[in-house]
């Protein structure tokens, strides 16, 4: 039997971007930038410029980031 290590196995995938991304400085960056976005955006469209819905098209982004890393990037299921 050979032991080898497969690096481009999902489940390693998922490990490694565990690691990078479930740390809490990362997660309440993008906590911040989420909440830094939406604002700028609500207020720059009450202002009636353009510039708001640049702001809130990247605010997905972040809401993404967390709910990903916080839901499947939590517990990678042991199996092959």
């Amino acid at each position: 039997m050979k032991n080898s290590y497969d690096y481009k196995n999902p489940r390693v995938r998922k490990a490694r971007l565990k690691h990078l991304f479930n740390n809490p400085p990362f997660l309440a960056l993008c906590a911040v930038l989420f909440a830094v976005l939406f604002a700028a955006g609500i207020v720059f469209l009450i202002f009636k410029n353009p510039f708001g819905w640049t702001f809130l098209g990247f605010v997905p982004v972040f809401f993404m980031l967390i709910f990903w890393t916080k839901n499947e990037l939590s517990e990678i299921k042991i199996g092959k």
